[in-house]
């Protein structure tokens, strides 16, 4: 249920029905108030706590070429993505 929520958002986002700021609030709420145990599925976690929040820091948040960023940016959803099919 929760990669497939995931999965729909990010989808959202690649057909420009939400922006990726949209999506980074989206996700950061998410994870800021879920309350299910993610201990049974590590690599889902990982992905909510660890990958996610990277794409966006790295991608978003920090200065460099916009262009880079913008295209390592969709090449790191995409593999989140992938991950969580």
């Amino acid at each position: 249920m929760i990669r497939s929520y995931l999965l729909a958002r990010i989808d959202e986002c690649k057909k420009g029905i939400i922006d990726k700021e949209e999506l980074y609030e989206i996700i950061e709420n998410f994870v800021s108030t879920n309350t299910i145990n993610l201990t049974c599925d590590p690599e889902l976690y990982s992905i909510l706590y660890h990958e996610l929040p990277d794409v966006f820091l790295f991608y978003i948040d920090e200065p460099g070429n916009p262009d880079t960023k913008e295209i390592e940016f969709w090449k790191a959803l995409k593999e989140i993505e992938d991950a969580l099919q």
